[in-house]
């Protein structure tokens, strides 16, 4: 498990127990947790970029990268009562090439004022502070989908490309997720889950098992396995 999911893990389980209702009053957010180019791609094979953003832009998600962030700034343009969040892994050039991309659709980031491209914040708490996550074939759709909130995943241009079978995580558990195949069902099924968020409890059992299987444990007691276990070498070695 990892030991950074253990305060994540208390703050989800007391989150979802609550079961709290919003007030009328309640901005609505919409966090998107950007891709770049070689999401998820880099340093697998001679045939994927070897960066996460190549020059020539002329491999990996290049149009599936376009569509995203233009669909979320497009919902930002006309749904001005909601705000909308992109959380690039880092600035500069992640945040230069989301900047190209809007420019090339005649968008400017900018004007838009319910569009953030924040990259300092915390994550988890950016997970529980929205109302609808959007994320693509990386560890932080886990995190994202044991929050209780819809998660819709972009699975279309380059995802679904015979070449990159494979290579997208957690597709055989798409069913726990909103599966867009088209940027026009991508920003249709985040204003659809806007406004009706429920998730079952038979689909949060199914991603809370997801998260166990491949990052950490629901019990929030990772630190502690390690603590014992580093515990029982001392003195096993005390012994000696």
């Amino acid at each position: 498990g990892s030991i950074r999911m253990d305060e994540y893990v208390e703050k989800v389980k007391s989150n979802n127990t609550s079961n709290k209702r919003k007030n009328s009053n309640h901005r609505k957010k919409v966090t998107l947790f950007s891709i770049s180019y070689g999401h998820s791609l880099v340093s697998f094979t001679e045939y994927f970029p070897k960066e996460h953003f190549p020059e020539n832009r002329d491999s990996g998600f290049v149009k599936l990268f376009e569509h995203v962030h233009t669909s979320i700034a497009r919902l930002a343009m006309t749904n001005k009562d909601i705000d909308f969040v992109i959380k690039p892994k880092w600035g500069g050039k992640w945040i230069d090439e989301i900047k190209y991309v809007l420019s090339k659709n005649n968008i400017e980031a900018e004007k838009i004022d319910n569009l953030f491209i924040i990259v300092d914040t915390n994550v988890h708490d950016l997970i529980l502070g929205s109302d609808v996550l959007c994320a693509f074939s990386s560890s932080i759709v886990l995190e994202s989908i044991i929050s209780g909130k819809p998660v819709v995943v972009p699975f279309f241009d380059e995802a679904v490309e015979p070449q990159y079978k494979g290579y997208i995580q957690f597709e055989d558990s798409f069913h726990l997720m909103d599966i867009a195949h088209s940027p026009e069902e991508f920003e249709k099924l985040i204003i659809e889950k806007l406004n009706n968020p429920e998730i079952s409890e038979e689909c949060i059992k199914g991603r809370y098992d997801l998260f166990e299987k491949y990052l950490s444990s629901m019990n929030g007691d990772t630190f502690d396995k390690y603590a014992r276990v580093i515990n029982k070498i001392i003195k096993d070695r005390q012994r000696v």
